[in-house]
Order: C-alpha cells, then structure tokens, then sequence
C-alpha cells in the first residue's frame, strides 16, 4: 500500500469507513448484516478454502465487539498480521466466496451489496482468462441480486481508472458516471 497525502495506508482508510458503517448500522437498522472478507492475504479462512482470502467476519448484525476487533487492527501492519498473497488472488475468487457467503446466510436479507475497496484498476491484467472470469462473476452476482459498489483508494501520483476494468464489473448508474473516476 502506499500511503496518502496524511500519512495513512490505505487499508487503515477502509477499516475506518468500515468501522463508521458498523456504528451507523448499529443507529441506524440494528438489523442489517455486514461482513469483512479481506483478499490478497496470505492467510486463507473462507467457506470455499481459496487462496488469498479471508473472511474476517461473517454476515452478522454489527455489535461493538465487532467494532473493537475492527479497531484492533488499526494499531497493526496489514503485511505483518495477515501477510500479502504470494501472487495476486483471483478477483472472481473474491466475488465467489461474497456470493457464497451471501448464499450460506440464513437469515432473509433485503439489499445485498458487496463494497469493494481497491487500489487496484486492473485486477488480474496480466491474466485475460482470470479478468473474464471476474467480470462474469461480477454478472452472476447481478442476478441474484448483489450489487458491487467500487470504491477506490488513492495510488499515490498514478490516477485510478475505473475504465480499464472497472466499468464492466459494476452496474451502470450504482456508481454514478465510472467515467468520472479516471483521471
């Protein structure tokens, strides 16, 4: 990760809009259900056994003891506590385990909506198949009705192109103009 303009990585960014949505959550629909799945870790724990991924919290109303282990990780270094994957995950790997643990709740669930933080513009570019692979992931998830709502981090002085990948992973109009995130 490479850190922003106040010195933060990125990932403690997303563990911070994370923990503001368990505690809205918690204000706001004390019964929604939300997760954690982390991929590109060296760690694996997921319900399909895949590489690279680990699902931190299962779908569950958020309660603050969901909170403090969320802040506990704000005091560790991602790479030292969870570890990078050896070679880049499968992005359609990621999305797999999100509709699998969608598809393992037993609770009814209204809206489902995976919120993807990435840094990354062009996940799996130097591997064609594995793109195709994401993007008809990205599809299948659409008709069982989760959404995916991009969320980009910084890259430091390189502009994050949403249209190099991107635009055909999310649905049209979910997150406004893709267009208008490159650059």
């Amino acid at each position: 990760f490479v850190p922003v303009a106040d010195g933060q990585l990125p990932f403690h960014q997303v563990l911070r809009a994370v923990i503001q949505t368990f505690r809205n959550k918690i204000l706001t629909s004390g019964s929604d259900l939300i997760g954690v799945c982390f991929y590109g870790t060296k760690e694996k724990d997921n319900p399909s056994d895949l590489p690279g991924i680990l699902v931190f919290a299962d779908l569950d109303v958020p309660d603050a003891e969901r909170i403090l282990r969320l802040e506990e990780l704000l005091s560790k270094n991602f790479a030292n506590h969870f570890g990078h994957a050896d070679k880049e995950v499968s992005l359609a790997d990621a999305l797999w385990t999100c509709s699998t643990i969608f598809g393992n709740c037993t609770v009814k669930v209204g809206t489902k909506r995976v919120f993807l933080f990435t840094n990354n513009d062009a996940p799996n570019a130097d591997q064609p198949t594995l793109q195709a692979q994401a993007k008809q992931r990205a599809a299948d998830l659409r008709q069982l009705g989760i959404h995916i709502e991009l969320f980009p981090l910084n890259r430091g002085n390189l502009p994050f192109l949403a249209s190099k990948f991107y635009v055909d992973v999310v649905e049209s109009g979910e997150e406004g103009d893709l267009e208008t995130l490159d650059g």
